[in-house]
């Protein structure tokens, strides 16, 4: 996946045929690390994460690239791919029509959702209980059988609640709180990429709601290939700055 997004970023006559994959984010900011001298153009790229919520800078290092989004996902669930694709599949509708009903659906059924479960998922990783979101995919959030996927109210409110009691018992009531005073505000004023995995909460509502709405039904990876292809322009202009930088 990640050679198709550098290639979204390369001056015109350069190639890219293959990316060095390090593992998770310490294994990426260990090896980056390690290697702070000169040497040929290399770039170690790590996902937002948290940080955006919890406001954090990242390490001071040569060489490394934070994404401003939560994941690589979030850089190419757009708008514009997804006019890309009704522009191939649904050429009879009007690809901006199509793109303005995906944004509604995103921002009006998930992200009001999603954006307050991430809060308290950010004050759980902040206070030393790690990632849930990998182990807690958006399929487990659902109504069973809506199509495009709608959001379990019951649901949301077992799992926000499960989180919740487990850090007040680790942490007790007041830090909780005073935690989730912080990201609640911020998670709401940023917007859905630099917020919500992509990985296992956007992307996957993306995928149905394609195959629901344009017939295109297709693996997840491929999916995520068809998104990319279909974005005008770079997915991270800092990213493309950096590269044409390091290729100078």
């Amino acid at each position: 996946m990640w050679v198709a997004i550098i290639r979204k970023h390369l001056p015109p006559g350069r190639e890219i045929r293959s990316v060095t994959p390090l593992g998770g984010r310490k294994a990426v900011l260990d090896a980056c690390r390690n290697d702070q001298g000169q040497g040929p153009p290399r770039i170690y790229i790590i996902d937002g994460d948290f940080d955006h919520v919890l406001q954090r800078r990242p390490p001071p290092l040569k060489h490394l690239h934070r994404l401003g989004v939560y994941s690589q996902e979030n850089l190419y669930i757009r708008r514009d791919s997804i006019e890309g694709i009704a522009a191939v599949f649904r050429p009879d509708e009007d690809p901006t029509e199509v793109g303005e009903r995906f944004e509604e659906y995103l921002s009006g059924v998930w992200s009001p959702v999603l954006r307050r479960l991430f809060a308290l998922y950010a004050c759980n990783e902040k206070l030393g209980g790690g990632n849930v979101t990998s182990s807690f995919h958006i399929e487990r959030l659902r109504e069973p059988g809506r199509v495009p996927p709608q959001p379990s109210p019951n649901k949301l409110r077992e799992q926000a609640l499960n989180v919740f009691r487990d850090l007040k018992r680790r942490h007790g009531t007041r830090a909780v709180l005073n935690c989730l005073s912080t990201t609640r505000p911020v998670a709401k004023s940023l917007p859905d990429a630099s917020v919500i995995s992509g990985k296992t909460y956007l992307l996957p509502v993306t995928r149905h709601w394609i195959q629901s709405e344009m017939g295109v039904s297709l693996p997840e990876a491929q999916t995520s290939l068809l998104l990319i292809g279909q974005c005008r322009g770079a997915l991270d202009e800092r990213l493309k700055r950096k590269i044409e930088r390091a290729l100078s």
